[in-house]
């Protein structure tokens, strides 16, 4: 999910329903691989929500998000 509310699948920019579609694809897959999740620092709550409700409705189980490690440090007033 990028902070412009796009979702990219391996680098290219992809609609909800084709997002679903791969989903679905991977859920078939034996063994399941991990999906990656990696929002980036600006990507919208909603957004990245609704990204994680299409991966609930494609049946996909392995779900991992990336790259939080960016965000750990946060600054203060």
């Amino acid at each position: 999910m990028t902070a412009q509310d796009s979702i990219l699948w391996n680098g290219t920019k992809v609609s909800e329903a084709q997002a679903l579609a791969a989903l679905r694809l991977v859920e078939t897959r034996v063994p399941e691989p991990e999906t990656q999740i990696a929002p980036e620092a600006g990507a919208s709550y909603e957004k990245t929500a609704r990204l994680m409700r299409l991966v609930d409705v494609s049946g996909v189980t392995k779900v991992g998000f990336v790259g939080n490690e960016r965000y750990r440090n946060f600054e203060r007033d």
